[in-house]
């Protein structure tokens, strides 16, 4: 599961904030960016390579045609092939993480300079104990009183050593229905009945599954606790606000044993963007990682290679039984202006009786799923 970095520094760089900031940076200098990450799950292991795009300005620059190589500390070299623009991908059979073993990142771009990691070393997993969730409530400035959701804990196993850094990601799954069934189409002067007969396909555009990167990321430590385990620690929060959790939820939680070093790299950049006063109370972090110029170690490159043993665990979630304040599709009752529509008219029962829709609102995949339970899914 590859960490979308360039997705955070976005938002480190660009997001809303309740008031206008201008950010300066120290040089106009074009700097690299490096999202990269090797484990102990079976590859294709990915790096991307980027760089910086003037400032009030944000777009993906991909930087191609460099060489890319990951060597372990046998001596094992691997060079990753250039799949797209600036991703860079390792054989599916190719080399594979193993805990205990050391890994470097190894660049070298079209211009002549070269790039690498020091040798960091895989740290042993700790397995999940439990991922569970809790009703909880938060704060809405656009959403009157407090806005009910699941709020998402896990627990780990006790780990045989004291100092322990994790770095959690979660994967989304969830099924969703639309607002209304499909009830006729209205086309050419004729009115179509949805049935096997007159109209097919659309009763399979109903129900959806969109499966997702959650978007953040959360870390934690054992190294200040008494006991070299984790308990209740806070990840993912879910409101009633969006359709995640009106049918059926999936919650699938990425477990990296990461090293201190990488540890304080991603917890930084937690605290950077975690917060509506992001960006209020202190300077923007540049997220410098552990790539260096092997010519000049004092140029700035943003983004990290992260090695890491990884666990996983997945729950389910049926709707909750609480209050859900969700957007609804508009129905039309102008019939009259129907008759006068050039192309097909999408009719549905609603409220008032037979109207008109826009065509999202008869076709799930319009929110970006699939109408095709995915293999994991469990009803129950």
């Amino acid at each position: 599961m590859r960490i979308n970095l360039l997705l955070l520094l976005f938002l480190a760089l660009f997001c809303s904030c309740k008031e206008e900031i201008t950010l300066t940076t120290r040089s106009n200098e074009i700097q690299m960016v490096v999202d990269g990450m090797i484990t102990d799950e079976p590859g294709p292991y990915a790096v991307t390579l980027s760089v910086t795009s003037p400032l009030g300005q944000p777009e993906h620059i991909p930087l191609t045609g460099c060489t890319v190589t990951i060597t372990d500390d046998a001596g094992y070299t691997e060079i990753l092939a250039e799949h797209k623009d600036g991703q860079y991908l390792t054989h599916s059979e190719g080399i594979r993480g193993q805990p205990g073993r050391e890994y470097q990142l190894s660049i070298q771009t079209p211009g002549g300079r070269h790039y690498e990691t020091p040798f960091q070393k895989m740290s042993p997993p700790v397995k999940i104990d439990s991922l569970y969730s809790e009703v909880q409530y938060t704060e809405r400035t656009d959403q009157p009183g407090s806005l009910p959701g699941l709020q998402f804990f896990t627990d780990s196993e006790k780990a045989s050593a004291q100092e322990n850094y994790f770095l959690w990601r979660i994967t989304e799954t969830f099924q969703y229905e639309l607002d209304y069934k499909l009830y006729a189409i209205y086309y050419d002067g004729e009115i179509l009945i949805n049935n096997r007969d007159t109209i097919s396909g659309y009763d399979s555009l109903y129900t959806c599954w969109k499966t997702h990167d959650a978007g953040t990321f959360f870390t934690g430590s054992t190294s200040s606790l008494k006991e070299a385990k984790i308990v209740k620690q806070p990840l993912h929060y879910v409101g009633t606000d969006t359709k995640r959790l009106s049918s059926r939820y999936s919650f699938h939680l990425h477990q990296y044993c990461i090293d201190r070093e990488t540890y304080y790299y991603w917890k930084n950049l937690q605290e950077q963007i975690t917060g509506d006063n992001f960006l209020l109370a202190k300077q923007p972090y540049n997220p410098t990682g552990n790539v260096r110029n092997t010519s000049d170690p004092q140029e700035t490159v943003l983004g990290t290679f992260t090695v890491a043993s990884v666990t996983t665990k997945r729950i389910f979630r049926s709707r909750p039984a609480l209050p859900f304040y969700l957007d609804s599709c508009m129905v039309g009752t102008d019939l009259e202006s129907m008759f006068k529509t050039m192309g097909p008219a999408f009719l549905v029962i609603g409220p008032q009786g037979m109207g008109k829709v826009h065509k999202d609102c008869i076709d799930c995949r319009s929110k970006g799923g699939v109408p095709r339970k995915p293999s994991f899914w469990t009803d129950y």
